[in-house]
């Protein structure tokens, strides 16, 4: 019997893996499989895959797919510290990141990750619920290139974080225009 794998058509996107229909080969193997059949992939969804992606996949993913900039895991539950890691040990050139409904990550993950993938424009931590100001922090600190950033439903963070993360942005589009100036 056969895993069902879908290639997305599209402007970079990579691959998308439906891994709903896994019958003699496991769920993990079937997204394993269409991950490394698209290792040089610069845009992976992994999204509609839910359970069967946990951070051993992600780790094993990010290990062969250096290219990569854009990468969707929403609602993949499993998804936590050491996925975190890989990523940002192995995807430095990550610039767009998906993790809606990953519930088991924590602000430490997200430290780890801004850190490693410091060219982060684009994240969505949508009903993360665990992360606190401290994921703000992280990412304000290390991710000067962040345009957009959604944290709704995080019902752990304040609006200091939020201001504090936007004043970051201001501060640095105004050091910005005074190094241009000189």
């Amino acid at each position: 019997v056969r895993c069902l794998t879908q290639l997305c058509r599209g402007s970079d996107v990579g691959v998308c893996v439906r891994a709903e229909v896994a019958l003699s080969m496991g769920a993990m193997e079937c997204v394993r499989s269409a991950v490394e059949l698209h290792a040089q992939s610069t845009s992976i969804s992994l999204a509609c895959c839910g359970d069967c992606v946990s951070d051993d996949l992600v780790v094993n993913m990010a290990r062969g797919a250096p290219r990569l900039k854009q990468l969707s895991l929403r609602d993949c539950e499993r998804f936590g510290q050491r996925g975190c890691k890989a990523l940002a040990t192995n995807c430095l050139r990550l610039t767009r990141l998906d993790l809606t409904g990953c519930a088991g990550l924590t602000d430490e993950a997200v430290k780890v990750l801004a850190e490693g993938c410091a060219g982060l424009t684009s994240v969505n931590f949508n009903v993360c619920v665990q992360l606190t100001d401290e994921a703000v922090k992280a990412l304000s600190k290390s991710c000067a290139g962040l345009t957009s950033v959604n944290f709704t439903g995080c019902g752990n963070l304040t609006d200091e974080a939020v201001k504090a993360l936007a004043k970051k942005k201001v501060d640095d589009a105004s050091e910005a225009a005074s190094e241009a100036e000189k």
